[in-house]
């Protein structure tokens, strides 16, 4: 999904994808920009457009944190 658009077509989000299909950035309708990034393990980082602030998920092989 590249997009998320609501029924007054405001787009609410807007992502760009990896060759996996995985969200790698995604834009807020207010310009904040969230860089994802994949690693080993089933381990999910997301940060801010700076890296200054981040969140870390664990999943295992079904996705579930």
């Amino acid at each position: 999904m590249t997009a998320v658009v609501d029924p007054d077509g405001i787009v609410e989000a807007e992502n760009t994808c990896d060759e996996l299909g995985r969200v790698t950035t995604q834009r807020s309708p207010f310009g904040r920009v969230s860089r994802f990034v994949y690693l080993p393990g089933g381990i999910t980082s997301v940060s801010d457009e700076t890296g200054e602030r981040s969140n870390t998920w664990i999943s295992d092989s079904k996705g579930s944190g």
